[in-house]
């Protein structure tokens, strides 16, 4: 999971920024810098190059169109989430590229929505998602580490850790790991998977000895995130 150091809250209402502040702080240890919308000058988002920006209840009709550009070109950059109350009109918006959070807030999956946020931006960004001391390329079906090539992967075995990257340290049983990455479930192709797993694992701990990363238990198997 990626870990994420520097918040930027964008809100007028105090009592919420102090809370969440609070929140991230204590259960986190995660630095926020808290900032009014009417007092908002588009440089202060990108000061502390925050790893998140949260923007809490912006009506639509309040934001103008330079506004809405200068939030286009942050995003480019950093991920945003919009934070909206049950009434605000934002709810109806359907757009892929706007992550939105209702209000209550329920703050440890709201904790987590934010850290998938953060992962899936960098990995659709960069291309690249760390594992362990690995920076891993799905495309290149490479592992990187202080920027030097050490494991080189087969396809198989790229989209093997790319599927287990994907399910977040769940563990994942071996017909899903079957189905998911071979396209069928067979039995009979039991074997082939664990041979995979193996030469994986051993590519893996060939440039890695102080951390488990891949783990077999309870007939699946799960990455050390």
């Amino acid at each position: 999971m990626e870990s994420i150091k520097n918040i930027t809250i964008i809100s007028d209402k105090v009592i919420f920024m102090d809370a969440l502040t609070d929140l991230f702080n204590i259960s986190e240890n995660i630095e926020v810098t808290s900032v009014g919308v009417d007092d908002l000058n588009f440089k202060d988002p990108l000061v502390n190059r925050p790893d998140l920006i949260l923007f809490d209840s912006i009506s639509k009709s309040t934001i103008t169109l330079d506004f809405r550009n200068k939030l286009e070109e942050i995003k480019e950059s950093i991920p945003i989430i919009y934070i909206y109350s049950g009434d605000n009109n934002q709810k109806n918006e359907k757009n892929a590229e706007i992550n939105i959070f209702k209000k209550p807030i329920y703050f440890p999956t709201f904790l987590r929505r934010i850290q998938l946020q953060v992962r899936d931006f960098i990995e659709k960004k960069n291309k690249e998602v760390r594992i362990g001391p690995y920076l891993f390329s799905y495309p290149m079906k490479t592992l990187m580490s202080q920027g030097t090539l050490v494991v080189r992967l087969t396809e198989m075995e790229a989209k093997i850790l790319n599927f287990l990257y994907k399910s977040d340290g769940m563990l994942i049983k071996r017909d899903v790991l079957l189905r998911e990455v071979w396209g069928y479930n067979s039995e009979v192709m039991t074997h082939t998977l664990e041979t995979h797993i193996y030469r994986l694992r051993k590519k893996i701990e060939r440039h890695n000895k102080n951390q488990t990363l891949l783990i077999s238990e309870s007939g699946g198997y799960r990455l050390n995130l």
